[in-house]
């Protein structure tokens, strides 16, 4: 079985947050001409963070993209891999690739299980693989990290369609020794 789904939206809501930002820098670049100001630094370096926040609004969430893909070996049904693969301009990179049968849990976190999921998330590594300010199709895929003994798990924050989401949910847990566990 393959699948791979790159999520389709506009950028509207990142586009407008780095064309704000960028005219609030313009604001504190104007502002102490207007004032007739002679002291210049807090005017200038407010317009530097704010224009720092911007290209990395812009770098962030604009200029990339993810595209998430289950592959399976025809050879090997049974080793299916969950790849995740960055959009950055031009160039294109797998930025993580990890067994299906490592995948532990698959959460789309709401109200009512956010404090518990934090407090899962708080002492592991985090990974975030979202280019939206606010995805409404978020998932939390907590794996095995088996590369590293001393770190039990590793999550990853995924924008998933219900499809990669079922996929994920229902993927073969039998390679990660903690799995058993709980």
């Amino acid at each position: 079985m393959n699948y791979e789904y790159t999520p389709k939206r506009g950028k509207v809501r990142e586009i407008s947050t780095a064309v704000f930002l960028f005219g609030i820098g313009l604001v504190f670049f104007y502002l102490p001409l207007v004032l007739k100001q002679t002291f210049l630094l807090p005017f200038q370096l407010a317009m530097l963070v704010i224009f720092i926040i911007d290209v990395l609004v812009l770098n962030r969430y604009i200029l990339r993209s993810y595209t998430y893909r289950v592959e399976t070996d025809p050879d090997h049904p049974e080793a299916s891999d969950f790849v995740i693969c960055e959009h950055y301009g031009r160039r294109d990179s797998v930025v993580c690739r990890i067994g299906l049968a490592q995948v532990r849990s698959v959460t789309r976190p709401d109200k009512t299980n956010r404090s518990e999921l934090a407090e899962r998330m708080k002492n592991h590594k985090n990974y975030v693989y979202v280019a939206e300010i606010a995805p409404p199709d978020v998932c939390i895929v907590e794996a095995c990290a088996d590369d590293d003994p001393e770190e039990e798990s590793i999550f990853l924050k995924i924008s998933a369609d219900e499809t990669l989401f079922s996929i994920l949910s229902h993927s073969d847990r039998n390679i990660c020794p903690l799995n058993n566990e709980k």
